[in-house]
């Protein structure tokens, strides 16, 4: 998982160039009834609050699954790419959930001394391919930090709690952790832990019976085929 803070006058879209449309999600989305409408990137920073220099005060966290897993679901019937999806879905749901109940928070007091219970809106974008139009399901989150305070006032999300959960990685721990679980209840896969293709790097969680060959074929050897080059300045 990555989180950024994007600057709303940069030029670049992900993935290739596409923008695609997105939809609102979370529980201030809901109650203030614009959950699931249809937004685009653009939109959704726009959307967001922003500095005097022209950043938006978004933070983005981008889910991409194993590459096993991307293979699998694109060389996959399409019986399969179904479960796979809803076991997909499911995992960045419970991820979210995660975020909502446990991250979403908001400061009061002199200082920020207080900190109280918040709910938040995130714009979530699905993508199926990278931009060398290779299998790769992976999704982008866009939170707004404007959040609605347990008091009933707007302000901003304390984004600590975030940036902590990200660097330690913990949500890369949930999502693992959950789309092993609803693929192997789904679909039926199993997991297993590999040794890092580059020394230094973490232990990797794949598919069993896809081979690193074959993921190295198609990603080369990188452990998530999502970085900073898969942007593009238009």
């Amino acid at each position: 998982m990555v989180l950024i803070l994007h600057n709303i006058e940069d030029p670049r879209t992900p993935c290739g160039g596409v923008e695609s449309p997105g939809h609102y999600k979370g529980a201030l989305a809901t109650s203030l009834g614009f959950a699931d409408k249809t937004v685009t990137r653009t939109q959704a920073l726009a959307h967001c609050a922003q500095t005097r220099n022209g950043l938006a005060i978004a933070y983005e966290i981008v889910f991409s699954p194993p590459h096993s897993w991307s293979i699998m679901w694109g060389l996959s019937e399409s019986d399969t790419v179904q479960l796979m999806e809803k076991a997909y879905v499911a995992a960045i749901d419970r991820t979210m959930k995660y975020v909502e109940e446990q991250l979403s928070y908001t400061r009061r007091g002199l200082n920020g001394i207080r900190q109280i219970d918040a709910s938040l809106s995130w714009a979530q974008f699905e993508h199926f391919s990278d931009r060398r139009e290779r299998p790769d399901r992976h999704t982008h989150i866009i939170i707004d930090t404007t959040v609605h305070g347990s008091d009933g006032q707007w302000s901003q999300l304390d984004v600590r709690p975030l940036r902590s959960n990200a660097e330690a990685g913990t949500f890369q721990a949930i999502f693992e952790s959950a789309i092993a679980a609803y693929s192997s209840q789904m679909v039926g896969l199993a997991f297993e832990e590999r040794a890092a293709f580059e020394p230094g790097d973490k232990a990797r969680f794949e598919v069993s019976g896809v081979p690193d060959e074959l993921i190295t074929n198609f990603f080369g050897r990188s452990v998530s085929s999502w970085q900073e080059s898969d942007w593009q300045v238009l």
